[in-house]
């Protein structure tokens, strides 16, 4: 596939992950038994299968090694996960997990399988996701990566309705786009949507970019605040209601979201090369689908 026909970056997309990952999250943390994180990391050594090392843990995972090693020590002390130390370097040592971690697992795989059906799957096929996506998104982080790791791959073999490397894409994918904002800009990436959709508007008001990016009109008076600050944005009485400012970009702002757009548009793009040609198009529907979906559904409220 070229990289012009791939996944671009849109607003839509990334506010899709922010609420999806609020969501999920905010279950996550009613069990009370691990976050977001932590099953990202659950799940792993759950298809290796096999004890499996930190370091491979934190190279499938994209975590640095000290992370991977605080959360197996809580894990351990939990009764989730057993060590087995290298009795030549005391250093060294594998993971596997309990049969309690295995039924934790195995338990909040499901509920986040069931919160994504009911809060943006609505008219959308289950077969797509498990037949492409779950397939699809081992193929694109190993792009990403460079190579597969060992013992994982390039296809996901869990028996879980849902698989590892959705959680590690959504999450790795906003902490590129959040490393472009503010080394391109030295704004957020929140902020950096807030001027994009200005850019893209004649002349906006607080609620309409709230509502188009699905945030307190507090944090969007926020983000405008500081984007008017470093000379991005600038306001103007609204001509019809004395009460309201119209918010509209300067000539810096415009530039600058046109440079920025094109870094986020083009990572994005790379981060789908591993999507097969095949399967392009039923991921681009999903997309569009879910994008509709979380507008409309109740786990929002």
């Amino acid at each position: 596939m070229h990289k012009a026909d791939s996944i671009g970056y849109s607003t839509d997309l990334c506010v899709f992950f922010s609420v999806q990952g609020r969501v999920l999250s905010a279950y996550l943390k009613s069990t009370g038994e691990a976050t977001m994180g932590e099953l990202a990391l659950l799940l792993a050594i759950r298809e290796a299968e096999s004890p499996v090392s930190a370091e491979q843990l934190a190279d499938f995972l994209f975590y640095g090694i000290r992370t991977v090693r605080n959360m197996l020590l809580s894990f351990e002390d939990t009764g989730l996960v057993h060590k087995d130390s290298n009795r030549h370097d005391a250093r060294a040592f594998t993971v596997a997990l309990t049969d309690e971690g295995l039924a934790v697992t195995d338990r909040l795989a499901s509920g986040v399988y069931e919160v994504l059906k009911r809060c943006f799957w609505k008219a959308l096929p289950e077969e797509d996701f498990q037949e492409v996506m779950k397939s699809d998104m081992r193929l694109c982080l190993n792009c990403v990566r460079g190579c597969a790791v060992n013992p994982f791959g390039d296809h996901s073999k869990t028996v879980l309705p849902i698989e590892v490397d959705h959680l590690v894409f959504w999450r790795v994918v906003k902490d590129r786009w959040e490393a472009i904002a503010r080394d391109r800009a030295e704004i957020s990436l929140m902020e950096a949507n807030i001027l994009h959709y200005v850019c893209k508007h004649d002349a906006s008001i607080i609620s309409d970019i709230a509502q188009a990016l699905i945030s307190p009109k507090s944090a969007i008076s926020l983000g405008v605040k500081r984007l008017r600050e470093i000379g991005l944005l600038d306001k103007a009485v609204c001509a019809g209601d004395q009460r309201s400012n119209e918010i509209f970009p300067t000539e810096r702002g415009v530039s600058i979201d046109r440079s920025l757009f094109a870094l986020l548009d083009d990572e994005t793009r790379a981060f789908h090369m591993g999507v097969k040609d095949s399967d392009l198009g039923v991921i681009k529907a999903w997309y569009v689908r879910m994008f509709a979906n979380m507008r409309r559904n109740d786990c929002l409220s």
